[in-house]
């Protein structure tokens, strides 16, 4: 075989763009592109405070983490997994 089994790995990336930034989807999915990315999916959701808590566990210690879920949890959400 060219290539042995388990040698091409593919890595992907998730990149959440939050409510706050949602008007400047294209820019970003733009900007996303431009770094030699590719949008392998794209996904818009509300996130619920507990899946954005479960998202964010590593901040849970942090002054801003109450902050960093309200922001979060404000509005439609874009997922996309980048490769």
């Amino acid at each position: 075989a060219l290539f042995p089994q388990g040698t091409l790995t593919l890595q992907r990336t998730l990149c959440i763009i939050k409510p706050h930034a949602m008007d400047k989807m294209l820019d970003i999915r733009m900007e996303i592109e431009r770094a030699g990315f590719t949008v392998l999916k794209e996904k818009h959701t509300v996130l619920s405070e507990e899946r954005a808590s479960d998202f964010y566990c590593d901040h849970k210690a942090q002054p801003y983490f109450k902050a960093l879920i309200q922001e979060a949890i404000a509005g439609t959400c874009a997922l996309l997994v980048l490769c």
